[in-house]
């Protein structure tokens, strides 16, 4: 049985592990049968799971039947010395439902793809997937078929034969999967409503019931099917089929390839579905039999938890653990001795979404109910809370609130910080580390071979005394370095005073820069004397006692520097608009650093475009400026010639817009 140790949940059994060894000397219990335990109540409330949503936990990925997907073969095998995947995993295309796709292209050509089928492709890689294409006409893998999606008029799905529905024990049944079953899945509880915004948002009309697997483009201007197929039709599960317009819970008939068979209050199990669509699967006789979810209907506290969880995965009883649960002697116990526990790694972060998902939330302005006081409000945006206005808010980017954030952001060690949240790596940038580059000056160049220019971090802040914009240079710390430690507060490998190493090097400059910034700022607003300067941060991680302690330490770092800092934080809603912090992702489709650029670019409501501009309109006229506002200068001229001079007084306007970028565009007679 081959084990998986992860850094993240949830479980996808169609991705394979990254594999530090696949060797197991234990077998307790039968091979085929892979046990997951959960510290919390059981949350599969149906075994339907036909909703405008993408796999987001085990059981949407176990009874997930889309009509093509994203397969993987091949375990990576990381060499740490080297830094490099020197074994890699293959990912590709492959039909699962459907057995072809016939696209109809704007020039009146008619093109049919149904074949799938690519050799698997290993060479040396730092990220550890290599994308396997081939130049095989009509099928899905040749770059052509990509083409031809940005060309498409329309598209239609064609189902494979003899696809049956399988009861909770696995057993076959008389009803074929036919287009119906698609039509019941769209007009499923309120699918059909969000099915057509969807649609509506990839320029697509809405879904005719009559030909459900058929899309048709509606803004021959705005052609998204490329992104509509490879990552909405993959993954979101309203394109699975539903076996009847009104499903009976205990009568659930599956076509995915493991059907729930019991869902009790402490535990869930799946079993494998040998008539699934993808024969190969259905065959292979290597395959999991079984999948058993454990719950615990009432939390147990996390020290009993771990020493429970340890105890079983080296005893072989279960088969699956997050390693950032384990403390730093089992850490270091499974480090040295990973044979015995027959690992595989798993890759603990989607390659095709930003890292970093925090964001400055330049919408502040539109919420309600803000969470931060006047204090804080006329400190950042030099306008009252209940006043606060969108032209208020381009002040975040003035010199004392420039400076603020800044060296608020940079009074914490981050290599402390990764110990407490029990992780073993930082990583400081929006983009993920599979990002490639594909411009003429470094093509194909991973980012994660660039780690040493992203983790040097200048701090920009402006220096009253001085009178002048200055920069400190820092290096983020990676996991095993002492660089950034206060010696005194260390012995060997061991963090011996938190308190003390949470603080980061230039704590102590920073906390009297920032009790400048106070001082004035009080001194200017005498009438907020006596009033502390409140705010929220927001968590979007689940909550845990390593999260509560990192942020307690955090909260507290940040009250030593004036007790005139009042902050506070709490678990918040992703949506929620209200902290002067805001949740974003984007997703991708090959990862490229000018897809990156455009997904950061067009995101809705948080464009990077109105940071550029007001940061822009902060210092363009003023003699002092911040040391990287060359580097911003860039970027404003390559944004003025594509969209036009006036663009930053035309965001100004469209501030209250969802989609700036392409409304700008669109202003400007450009194509998206």
């Amino acid at each position: 049985m081959n084990k998986k140790l992860l850094f993240l949940s949830p479980l996808n059994l169609f991705i394979p592990a990254l594999s530090l060894s696949s060797c197991n000397i234990l077998e307790a219990r039968d091979k085929r049968e892979y046990i997951k335990s959960i510290n919390s109540p059981n949350y599969i409330k149906s075994g339907i799971v036909n909703n405008n949503g993408f796999i987001s936990n085990d059981n949407d990925s176990l009874l997930s039947a889309p009509l093509i997907r994203f397969k993987t073969e091949g375990r990576a095998r990381f060499d740490k010395l080297n830094k490099k995947f020197f074994d890699t995993t293959s990912k590709s295309l492959e039909f699962n439902l459907a057995k072809e796709i016939i696209i109809n292209k704007l020039n009146g050509e008619k093109v049919i793809y149904n074949k799938d089928y690519v050799a698997p492709f290993n060479s040396p890689s730092p990220n550890g997937i290599n994308k396997v294409y081939t130049n095989q006409q009509n099928n899905i893998n040749n770059p052509q078929f990509l083409k031809d999606l940005s060309e498409a008029k329309n598209i239609e799905f064609k189902l494979k034969e003899n696809i049956y529905f399988v009861d909770k024990k696995a057993n076959k049944t008389d009803l074929l999967v036919n287009q119906e079953h698609y039509k019941n899945s769209y007009l499923y509880k309120d699918n059909i409503i969000i099915l057509n915004k969807l649609l509506k948002e990839h320029g697509l009309f809405e879904i005719d019931l009559n030909n459900p697997l058929k899309f048709t483009l509606q803004d021959s201007e705005n052609n998204k099917f490329t992104d509509f197929v490879t990552n909405v039709i993959t993954t979101n599960l309203i394109f699975n089929p539903l076996y009847s317009k009104e499903p009976n819970e205990k009568e659930l008939l599956f076509a995915s390839p493991y059907v729930l068979n019991k869902n009790l209050i402490d535990s869930a199990e799946y079993i494998k579905n040998n008539h699934y669509a993808i024969s190969k699967f259905a065959e292979d006789t290597i395959n999991i039999n079984k999948v058993i979810l454990k719950f615990n209907p009432v939390p147990i506290d996390l020290a009993t938890y771990r020493l429970q969880i340890f105890n079983a995965f080296r005893q072989n009883l279960i088969s699956e653990a997050d390693f950032n649960l384990f403390n730093i002697s089992q850490k270091n116990e499974i480090n040295n001795f990973p044979k015995i526990y027959g690992l595989n790694f798993t890759i603990n972060k989607p390659q095709n979404t930003n890292t970093n998902e925090y964001f400055i939330n330049l919408n502040i302005h539109k919420a309600k109910n803000k969470k931060f006081n006047d204090a804080f409000s006329m400190l950042v945006f030099g306008e009252y809370d209940k006043k606060l206005s969108q032209e208020n808010v381009q002040n975040i980017y003035k010199k004392e609130s420039f400076s603020f954030f800044n060296l608020l952001h940079n009074l914490w060690n981050q290599y402390t910080g990764i110990k407490i949240l029990g992780y073993q790596k930082y990583w400081n940038s929006f983009m993920p580390q599979s990002m490639f580059f594909d411009t003429p000056y470094n093509k194909k160049i991973m980012l994660y071979e660039s780690i040493d220019d992203i983790n040097e971090i200048n701090i920009d802040y402006f220096n009253k005394d001085a009178n002048r914009f200055e920069t400190d240079r820092t290096n983020f710390i990676d996991y095993g370095k002492k660089q950034g430690l206060q010696s005194s507060a260390y012995s060997d490998d061991k963090i011996i005073d938190i308190s003390k190493q949470i603080k980061g090097l230039n704590y102590e400059k920073y906390k009297k820069l920032i009790k400048e910034i106070l001082d004035d700022f009080y001194e200017k607003n005498k009438n907020l004397i006596g009033k502390k300067i409140e705010w929220v941060i927001p968590v979007y991680s689940q909550k845990s006692i390593k999260v509560n302690e990192f942020y307690d330490r955090l909260i507290n770092i940040i009250k030593q520097v004036d007790n005139r800092l009042n902050p506070s934080f709490e678990y918040a809603n992703k949506n929620d608009n209200s902290y002067i912090y805001s949740h974003n992702t984007y997703t991708l489709t090959n990862n490229s650093f000018a897809e990156n650029i455009m997904a950061l670019l067009s995101l809705e409501n948080h464009s990077i475009l109105k940071n550029i501009a007001f940061f822009i309109k902060n210092y363009k006229n003023s003699d002092l400026k911040p040391n990287y506002y060359n580097h911003i200068d860039k970027l404003d001229k390559i944004i003025s010639s594509l969209i036009g001079e006036k663009y930053i007084d035309q965001i100004i306007n469209l501030i209250n817009s969802d989609n700036i970028f392409k409304i700008l565009l669109e202003k400007n007679k450009i194509e998206y």
